[in-house]
């Protein structure tokens, strides 16, 4: 007799309701793309939808790939017994599995606006852009603009330019920006900033310490020379003017420890001169901060109109590049209602694996598909009403890796509370099968340190499935990861060190 799983009522569940928002966490080893494959085969074969009306969505061609594989194995073994209806459509769907939408999320979105490129804004005919593709329509579109600016002497070019900033940090300021355009493409607020304010509170210090010079004793006390230093610089910036006035007052060194009492009387101002030279001090600190942000600001602003030039460049060619499948396919399902209802009208269901690495715009575009057309439309995902049971999300928050690539788990919390907002539940799979049972109380032991900050998301404790190995197989060896690595960091930097610690197994 087979013993039973740990979570098997999931596992039945997730085969069985269909009528329930679901995000399934699934931790490592449990058999989460054979709950995935076993889905997918319910829905075709108790009749509750027909292949080409499900979308199954992962994160990368080689993981979709595998996903079609198994999913046509999965038919295949549920022909072997399926009595004649569930047959018929078991072979149906094993005839449209090539058409199937078992995609990655950019190949799922390209498929949308083809069938609606006119609401887009994109050409009919648009191709997307292989990598050197849009490197080189990048690089085109970034040499004309920066020429064009360059040769018309630009003045916030020529500022920066002027203040350190090299050409390549500018470019790759610009290919960021355009690669997370829906947020950084954005006019941003300039804070405010007085290039001549640094220049009052010198001419104030010396105004000051200039009588205080003649109570000291010592012509080369340290206060003194310091004092010298400060009238210096003050009579060498005032006869700059612009950028050159710039980089000088935020490359001004103030010293403000050298001076003694004894060289001084009363011996009380050598205290004041310091309190003059530290306030200059924290007026130069704070006048690079405030010149770095006014120059950043003032920067993204400006390349805000490059990435304009990019998407003019990238339209002449029609071309669109993975960003745009994502942004173009959000836009459309968030701005026309009518395209909207069109696409939630074509998928049943929509199945997400690897969850905890979706960006925010996969996110957005997954709700506004499964948004339930009875309820009023949402304007954003975080307002959408779930059509009960269309969505079926699977992740595990511990395994989330791919914060390069705009993974977010603050967001996988939001949509993880929307989900229960609508009506659905969080189920877990615990069953591990691929660990034996000292290492998993070790990996749990260890999580379970780890995620201990208000907000972390909490991991998800595996049973084992496996037998402990036999003498002599795999043991378990305790790899101390340094205090000094864990101290101040917050749960995903320090799942890096667990990593390291489970490697060295």
């Amino acid at each position: 007799m087979t013993r039973p799983l740990p979570d098997d009522d999931v596992r039945r569940r997730v085969t069985a309701d269909f009528d329930t928002t679901f995000l399934l966490e699934a931790g490592a080893g449990t058999g989460k793309t054979t709950v995935l494959v076993a889905r997918l085969v319910a829905l075709v074969r108790t009749g509750r939808a027909t292949l080409d009306r499900v979308v199954a969505i992962t994160f990368t061609e080689k993981a979709a790939a595998e996903l079609k594989q198994r999913l046509r194995e999965g038919l295949e073994e549920a022909l072997e017994t399926a009595p004649p209806g569930e047959r018929e459509r078991l072979e149906r769907a094993g005839d449209d599995l090539e058409r199937a939408h078992v995609s990655t999320v950019h190949a799922f979105c390209s498929a949308l606006l083809r069938e609606r490129p006119f609401e887009a804004g994109l050409d009919p005919g648009f191709q997307v852009a292989a990598e050197v593709a849009d490197d080189r329509t990048f690089d085109e579109a970034w040499d004309g603009w920066l020429d064009r600016h360059m040769s018309a002497g630009h003045p916030l070019l020529v500022r920066a330019l002027h203040l350190g900033l090299k050409l390549d940090s500018l470019g790759a300021a610009a290919r960021a920006l355009v690669s997370e355009r829906d947020v950084l493409a954005r006019p941003a607020a300039v804070p405010a900033f007085d290039p001549d304010s640094l220049l009052d509170e010198m001419r104030r210090a010396v105004k000051a310490l200039r009588p205080m010079k003649g109570c000291c004793l010592k012509p080369d006390d340290g206060a003194l020379l310091a004092i010298l230093e400060l009238e210096t610089d003050l009579e060498r910036t005032e006869r700059l003017t612009g950028a050159a006035r710039e980089e000088a007052l935020r490359g001004l060194k103030v010293t403000t420890n050298r001076g003694a009492q004894p060289a001084w009387k009363p011996k009380e101002v050598c205290g004041q001169v310091k309190d003059w030279l530290k306030a200059v001090k924290a007026a130069a600190e704070s006048y690079r901060e405030a010149s770095d942000a006014h120059l950043a600001a003032e920067l993204r602003n400006l390349l805000c109109g490059f990435a304009q030039a990019f998407e003019d460049a990238k339209r002449a060619a029609a071309l669109a590049d993975f960003q745009d499948l994502l942004l173009r396919a959000r836009d459309v399902l968030q701005q026309s209602l009518p395209v909207r209802r069109y696409f939630q009208g074509r998928f049943d269901y929509l199945l997400l694996d690897e969850f905890q690495d979706t960006d925010p715009l996969q996110v957005e575009v997954a709700f506004l598909l499964c948004e339930d057309p009875a309820a009023p439309a949402a304007d954003g995902w975080r307002q959408v009403r779930l059509r009960p049971g269309k969505l079926f999300l699977v992740g595990d928050p511990k395994q989330s890796i791919y914060r390069f690539r705009r993974a977010d788990l603050g967001v996988y919390e939001l949509a993880k509370a929307r989900v229960t907002a609508c009506g659905g539940e969080v189920l877990a799979l615990r069953t591990n099968f691929r660990t034996v049972p000292s290492l998993l109380a070790f990996v749990n032991e260890r999580f379970g340190e780890v995620f201990v900050n208000k907000g972390d998301p909490q991991p998800i404790a595996l049973e084992p499935w496996r037998q402990e190995a036999e003498p002599g197989g795999a043991r378990v060896v305790a790899v101390p990861v340094p205090q000094e690595r864990l101290a101040g960091t917050r749960a995903d930097e320090v799942r890096g060190a667990t990593a390291e610690t489970l490697a060295a197994l």
